[in-house]
């Protein structure tokens, strides 16, 4: 929401921001485009600018329209059938376990662990392809003490000994920019330098090393006993 318009309007206005990412069938060049519409009062669409456009032109405006039939059944996250959430939960012991296995297993099977963390805790999340990501592996959706958030999510697998430095995060502030996203996470099997934290701390970027993945480990597998 990004007003409301009291009593003698018409209801809470909102923004929505869309993101569409594909590789060119004819050239292969990634081809991104972002726009955004705003909704007041409830139903009532109507589009901004089209505020970026990569590898491609703009030919003409989209056009979107919004269906609130009865029939939408909106889907918790977090629910899963039995033996799916018990699967989870037991993959995720193993790795409090053995946090170590973080670093043996594949880079792409490291982004799937901490988007099913991030699912477990609650959050909608978006795996991105594991190439031309746009600069995040997740997209987490949810809600932190009641206000809704969107999350642009980097993974990096790396060794003990190599720090993740400043300009991985000045990058990744770059995206989140671009984005609209509420605040970006880097998530990592290593650690941060001194001048990465420092940057983070300075532009509300959340860093999350090895001790942090614990936790998180421990928080998602705690929800969901």
């Amino acid at each position: 929401m990004i007003d409301d318009h009291g009593e003698n309007g018409m209801g809470e206005e909102y923004e929505h921001d869309f993101i569409i990412e594909c590789d060119c069938p004819k050239c292969g060049s990634l081809v991104r485009v972002t726009a955004s519409c705003y909704e007041y009062p409830a139903g009532a669409l109507d589009y901004g600018p089209i505020f970026d456009a990569s590898g491609c032109d703009i030919i003409e405006e989209p056009v979107i329209d919004i269906d609130y039939s009865d029939e939408i059944e909106f889907i918790d996250p977090g629910i899963y059938g039995i033996q799916e959430a018990q699967s989870v939960k037991n993959a995720l012991e193993d790795y409090i376990a053995n946090p170590e296995l973080l670093r043996k297993i594949s880079s792409r099977e490291f982004e799937e662990v901490i988007e099913s963390v991030l699912h477990q805790m609650g959050f909608e999340t978006i795996l991105t392809p594991a190439t031309r990501d746009g600069g995040k592996d997740i997209i987490a959706k949810g809600y932190i003490h009641g206000i809704p958030i969107v999350l642009d999510v980097e993974c990096k697998q790396y060794r003990p000994d190599r720090k993740i430095g400043i300009g991985i995060v000045q990058r990744m502030r770059a995206v989140q920019a671009d984005d609209h996203a509420n605040t970006s996470v880097i998530v990592t099997t290593s650690s941060f330098s001194s001048d990465a934290r420092e940057y983070a701390d300075d532009h509300m970027i959340a860093l999350v090393d090895m001790d942090g993945i614990k936790q998180w480990l421990r928080d998602a597998v705690q929800q969901n006993k």
